[in-house]
């Protein structure tokens, strides 16, 4: 992912069936690691992002700016979503920064 792209998602300015924004996810919580399950399996079928760090209109919040951000690692995220989501998983993950703040993708 990169800057560019990560602008011209945010410029949408809302949400689509294949653009997911959220202010946090606490990847500690089995119930927010279920609801990121629950939209990620909805992103494997069609296709799509989730936006970590932004309010419903794409605006960034810096509330994922003092979370660790080890567990959206593929390498341990995808462990996470098999717990709930069967088969093949293709996730890809990047951690950006706009206007300041924390932007988990």
């Amino acid at each position: 992912m990169t800057d560019e792209r990560l602008g011209a998602l945010l410029g949408l300015a809302a949400e689509y069936d294949d653009l997911d924004f959220k202010r946090a996810v606490d990847l500690s919580s089995t119930r927010e690691e279920l609801e990121l399950a629950k939209d990620v399996g909805a992103m494997q079928v069609m296709g799509g992002h989730i936006v970590v760090g932004v309010d419903g209109s794409g605006v960034p919040t810096g509330d994922m700016d003092n979370v660790d951000i080890s567990p959206f690692d593929p390498a341990n995220l995808v462990p996470k979503m098999q717990r709930f989501l069967e088969g093949a998983l293709d996730i890809a993950s990047s951690v950006l920064t706009k206007d300041g703040y924390k932007i988990v993708l």
